[in-house]
C-alpha cells in the first residue's frame, strides 16, 4: 500500500482513494485540486442506566464510534470535470442494490490524523449546479470504516458439539438420569426417616 507525503497533500488539497475494480486489480485516483475535506470527530458512546433507589442515573462508557467526512468537490474547469469523470465519478458510487458496501483506501492529512485509512460512501453524492458561477459542487457523506473484530465462540467445548458429538451427549443425559435417580432415592429415604 503507498503513503503519500502529507505536506505534498495539504499543498494540493486533495484526497487520493484506492479500490478494487470488477477484475480485483488496484485502481488509485484522486479528487480534482480544491477539494475540501471536513472530518468530524468519532462519537463517544454511552449508555444509561437507572442507579439504585434515589440514587438517580447513572452513565456507563461503552465505546468509541466511528468517525465520518464531508467532502465537498468544485468542479470550475473542464479538466476538473474530466479528472473528476474519470475518477470519483467513476468509482465512489453507491454499490448495486444487494451488494455490500465498497471500501475505499483514503490518504489525506486530515483523515491521517484522526488514523483512518478506509472509508465507505454513506450516502449518494449530491451535486448542485451554480448558473452564475457555470461551476457544479459535487457533496460526499463518508464513514470511517473498521473492519470486524473476530467472534470467540464456545460450540466446540460444548457437548455434542466434538467429533463424537452423539455420543457425547449420549453420556451426558446418562450420567444426568443417574443423579436424578440416586438423588431420588436419598430423598425418598430422607422423607421415610422425618415421618417417623
Amino acid at each position: 500500500m503507498k503513503f503519500w507525503n502529507p505536506e505534498e497533500l495539504a499543498a494540493m488539497d486533495v484526497v487520493k482513494f484506492e479500490t478494487t475494480d470488477a477484475k480485483g486489480r488496484k485502481i488509485g485516483f484522486e479528487t480534482p485540486p480544491g477539494a475540501k475535506l471536513v472530518c468530524k470527530p468519532r462519537p463517544m458512546n454511552w449508555q444509561e442506566q437507572n442507579g439504585l433507589g434515589l440514587s438517580g442515573a447513572i452513565t456507563r462508557f461503552v465505546g468509541i464510534g466511528l468517525a465520518t467526512a464531508t467532502l465537498t468537490l468544485s468542479l470550475v474547469t473542464a479538466e476538473h470535470r474530466t479528472q473528476f469523470d474519470a475518477g470519483c465519478g467513476k468509482y465512489l458510487v453507491s454499490p448495486p442494490q444487494g451488494q455490500p458496501a465498497k471500501v475505499f483506501s483514503a490518504y489525506h492529512p486530515r483523515l491521517a490524523r484522526l488514523k483512518i485509512s478506509q472509508v465507505r460512501l454513506l450516502s449518494e453524492p449530491a451535486g448542485e449546479w451554480n448558473e452564475g458561477q457555470q461551476t457544479e459542487t459535487v457533496v460526499y457523506e463518508l464513514g470511517e470504516w473498521r473492519k470486524p473484530l473476530p467472534m470467540l465462540s464456545s460450540a466446540p467445548t460444548t457437548a455434542g458439539a466434538g467429533k463424537d458429538g452423539t455420543k457425547a451427549k449420549s453420556a451426558t443425559t446418562e450420567a444426568l438420569k443417574k443423579r436424578v435417580t440416586e438423588n431420588s432415592a436419598q430423598i425418598d429415604a430422607l422423607g421415610k426417616e422425618l415421618a417417623k
